[in-house]
């Protein structure tokens, strides 16, 4: 089964836990999926279910083993291997510059 590779930019909801210490983040995902808009679809539904808010998708494309990059390989083995596989780069809020990787 393909993998997809994504970025998108969100913005917590009103009910995130952390809404007053976050002010958004890129998000960068990889998942095992038979097609581009279905595997959007699910990654979308689950950012939602995470209270997260999507303001936009940067990038969405077939990844593949050796178009991967090197520093992106373990996320793509875990997407293969557990289904998907999620990179937040977080910034908090009131720190402009100040990212937070989870």
């Amino acid at each position: 089964m393909p993998i997809f590779w994504f970025q998108f930019e969100v913005r917590p909801e009103f009910t995130h836990p952390k809404r007053d210490e976050y002010a958004g983040a890129a998000v960068v995902c990889w998942i095992r999926h038979d097609s581009l808009q279905q595997a959007e679809k699910d990654i979308r539904q689950w950012l939602f279910d995470e209270h997260w808010h999507v303001v936009a998708t940067r990038e969405a494309e077939l990844m593949t083993r050796e178009d991967q990059r090197p520093e992106g390989l373990k996320y793509y083995d875990e997407a293969e291997a557990d289904g998907a596989s999620f990179l937040f780069h977080i910034w908090r809020a009131g720190k402009p510059g100040d990212t937070l990787r989870e």
